[in-house]
């Protein structure tokens, strides 16, 4: 009686097999590098290089979607893991080449602090969408700033602690300090949205 025979066979008796996750992570973290690059090469031959043939008519597609309207059917799927990388990059590089900046900081902080105040705003909503990058990629855990409890972040560094077994994830809760400096970038993107150009 072969394994999935018997699997069946248990089933039906109404016995179970415990999946015990320690002891899986323990043995996927206890092979080789060359281990672990032998079973990336296999699934590349089985299964890579079909999957990437088969999707070459679809990006093409896409790729001419960006060219006409900047953005893909693909990119919408997920808008905001699109957008975050854009506009993060987007700030450094106006951050980098800042000729101008809007006028309310002029009046505020006068002609020579003006342009080092407007950098810093940049700066800090650069900051803000690469920390989203982060957050989307589940390597940062977030809640509001007026929801913030030591509690939870005693909780979730727990559970990433956790999940953290495995080499391959890393991930942590935001601290109320950088929640707030992240809460802060969003605000003046809301700001000075229509002050985003050179």
């Amino acid at each position: 009686m072969n394994k999935i025979e018997q699997g069946l066979k248990e089933a039906k008796e109404g016995k179970t097999t415990k999946f015990d996750l320690d002891k899986y992570i323990t043995d996927m973290n206890k092979r080789t590098p060359w281990q672990k690059r032998i079973d990336n090469i296999i699934w590349w031959i089985r299964y890579g290089i079909w999957q990437k043939i088969e999707a070459m008519p679809r990006e093409h597609v896409w790729d001419c979607q960006r060219i006409k309207r900047g953005f893909s059917d693909q990119d919408v799927w997920g808008f905001d893991y699109f957008l975050a990388p854009v506009i993060a990059k987007g700030c450094r590089e106006l951050q980098r080449q800042a000729h101008g900046c809007p006028g309310d900081l002029y009046e505020k902080f006068g002609e020579e602090k003006a342009f080092e105040e407007w950098k810093m705003v940049l700066g800090k909503i650069a900051k803000t969408f690469e920390t989203a990058q982060k957050i989307l990629d589940n390597d940062l855990y977030i809640i509001s700033s007026e929801e913030y409890t030591e509690e939870w972040y005693n909780k979730w560094n727990k559970i990433a602690k956790d999940i953290g077994k495995t080499k391959e994830y890393n991930c942590r809760a935001m601290t109320l300090e950088e929640i707030k400096e992240y809460e802060k970038g969003w605000k003046f993107f809301a700001k000075y949205f229509y002050n985003l150009w050179d």
